[in-house]
Parts: structure tokens; C-alpha cells; sequence
């Protein structure tokens, strides 16, 4: 048990268990943007929520992931 627990938490911390993407959508014109990791978003998984804490502080709202 205690050794697929540490391989859970591994491939978690692996895949950084974040979203690569988040769409938001400007509530007064309808616009969408998107933050996206690039390569680099699987070392430093923080840039893509990042970018979209930066919209969401202009009053932009994430969209619901698939």
C-alpha cells in the first residue's frame, strides 16, 4: 500500500499535476484568452496559473476544463 501511495505521489509530482492550460473569458466583451505552459511549464508548473491569476485580477473568469 505504502509503495503505490509513493508512486502516486511521484508521477503527481512528474506531471506537476496542474493544468497546462486555462481559458478565461472577459464577462464584458466575451473575449477568451488562454495561459499555457511551454516547455518549460512542466519544471515550473506556477507560470500558467500565474498568467491567469494576472487576468483574473482585470475581472476576467476561467472557463470550465474539459
Amino acid at each position: 500500500m505504502r509503495t503505490t501511495f509513493a508512486l502516486v505521489l511521484l508521477a503527481c509530482g512528474l506531471s506537476a499535476c496542474a493544468p497546462t492550460q486555462i481559458e478565461l473569458r472577459d464577462p464584458r466583451t466575451g473575449q477568451t484568452a488562454q495561459c499555457q505552459g511551454d516547455a518549460r511549464a512542466r519544471w515550473n508548473p506556477e507560470a500558467t496559473e500565474t498568467c491567469a491569476r494576472g487576468y483574473e485580477a482585470a475581472g476576467w473568469v476561467r472557463l470550465p476544463q474539459d
